[in-house]
């Protein structure tokens, strides 16, 4: 697991003393849900950017956060990073337990990457894949391409096709990606991810889905509707349940920051695994895992290219 490899990088294996060392008096809430590795959890965040010459040099991860301008949902460096170490041990886990280790050679693509928030946890403890990020917000790019050399970054189209060649990657993670997009643009770029696949390749997608409207069928659980307060969330529910899919005009203030996300529209949309078959994507793929709420509030879908 992602943090057993970052574990072993410590002399004795002891990050809580070496969490003492760095001068950090608490775990954060996030910190605490690791359980057994809170304090690892808390080295590789706070501890790499307050003591980066010691902590970030021993773990040999990125310090530099990208401005606030550039995100403003996590501006703060903790909460960013943080973020970014819980998603991708969410991603290690699912993969791993749909059958794929990143721990094997190969090639691996975050799609969505923003600035890397994620992948800038997998590259340093997995080395031997040959790492990719791409994203539509030329900014983002920009910096990842700037600061995490050990990922290459490339500016992605809104539509298909991508740059990549055919069969070019082992497996392809998206974060908070399909969770935004319209029906037809998750279609189109479910089949393009299929083009650059390699056959037995697996993806690994987060979405919105049951959990994630009962959620918002009360406000207070999620601090407020973020931009839905005019959704009959009985009726997301339902016409989820019918079709597999359901799309609502939202994240206005994404669109507004990143105006390129204002064509198509980037909301908030909810899937269920049964909307891959529905739409014949079950020629292209097996549906090789479906875990609620594999990552906080989304459900990750894992699907394996047909050979």
């Amino acid at each position: 697991m992602l943090l057993d490899v970052y574990r072993q990088r410590i002399e004795k294996g002891n990050p809580e003393n070496l969490w003492s060392e760095a001068g950090l008096k608490s775990l954060t809430p996030l910190a605490r849900q690791q359980g057994k590795d809170a304090y690892l959890f808390d080295l590789l965040t706070r501890g790499a950017i307050s003591k980066p010459e010691s902590v970030a040099t021993i773990f040999g991860v990125e310090t530099k956060i990208p401005p606030k301008e550039l995100h403003p949902v996590h501006p703060d460096p903790e909460v960013h990073t943080q973020n970014g170490l819980h998603a991708a041990l969410a991603v290690d886990r699912t993969l791993r337990e749909a059958g794929y280790s990143f721990q094997s050679n190969g090639s691996a693509l975050d799609f969505g990457a923003g600035a890397g928030r994620v992948v800038r946890f997998l590259a340093p403890a997995y080395p031997n894949i040959d790492w990719h990020a791409c994203d539509v917000v030329e900014n983002l790019v920009a910096w990842g391409e700037q600061h995490l050399s050990a990922i290459r970054f490339s500016l992605n189209p809104v539509y298909p096709p991508s740059q990549y060649k055919t069969d070019q990657f082992d497996t392809i993670f998206a974060v908070s990606v399909f969770s935004h997009l319209t029906e037809e643009h998750a279609l189109l770029w479910l089949k393009e991810l299929h083009r650059i696949l390699k056959p037995g390749g697996y993806l690994l997608i987060t979405v919105l889905g049951k959990y994630n409207v009962d959620l918002r069928r009360d406000p207070e659980k999620l601090g407020g509707k973020h931009g839905m307060n005019d959704v009959d969330f009985d009726k997301v529910a339902n016409d989820l349940e019918q079709h597999g899919f359901v799309y609502v005009d939202a994240c206005k203030r994404s669109r507004i920051l990143h105006p390129i996300l204002a064509d198509p529209p980037y909301g908030a949309a909810f899937m269920l695994p049964k909307w891959i078959e529905m739409n014949d994507l079950n020629g292209r793929y097996e549906i090789t895992l479906f875990k609620e709420r594999a990552l906080s509030a989304q459900d990750g879908i894992v699907l394996r290219k047909r050979a």
